[in-house]
């Protein structure tokens, strides 16, 4: 499984499971910003009591689906970062995210924050500026995308040096 780059501790945790539980197939990728998902092999992991559902990933964390609650976080070694209600809605918004990135890099069009946040908001009422789409419209709006393959080489060196 590459990527998410580090997060060795999760990665130990992790219970594969031979099927998919979460139907991802119409999300989509992005390379440059390591962003897969998992269709044919999903995992479960635990932590503080909470069970998620690990359907994909970005550069350096997991997607996970909350077993409880059915809410999506973004979850990374020190952090859970909220993303969506429902995976339905988590479905919607990324796929609204990367077409904008694609929109980016074909017409290098400037993205407005509050524009854009606001048909994130409209998709799920419960985004705020500080959720994870909160902050990828943020860069996306700073220009932050399009992301090179420079990225993921040099996490790939990083890891490959044992540096994460």
């Amino acid at each position: 499984m590459k990527p998410p780059y580090g997060l060795k501790d999760i990665k130990k945790q992790l219970i594969e499971i031979q099927q998919e539980l979460v139907d991802v197939k119409s999300c989509l990728t992005y390379r440059n910003n390591g962003i897969n998902f998992f269709t044919e092999s999903q995992y479960l992991y635990e932590r503080d009591g909470i069970v998620y559902i690990i359907f994909g990933c970005t550069i350096v964390q997991f997607y996970g689906l909350c077993q409880q609650t059915g809410e999506v976080f973004l979850i990374g070694e020190d952090d859970i970062v909220y993303c969506n209600k429902t995976i339905k809605t988590f479905i919607q918004c990324q796929r609204i995210f990367i077409e904008k990135v694609m929109e980016v890099i074909d017409t290098k069009v400037e993205i407005e924050y509050e524009n854009l946040l606001k048909k994130f908001m409209e998709v799920d009422a419960t985004i705020t500026e500080e959720s994870h789409w909160g902050i990828c419209v943020y860069e996306l709006s700073e220009q932050f995308y399009p992301l090179t393959e420079d990225i993921i080489k040099l996490f790939e060196k990083l890891e490959a040096s044992g540096g994460i």
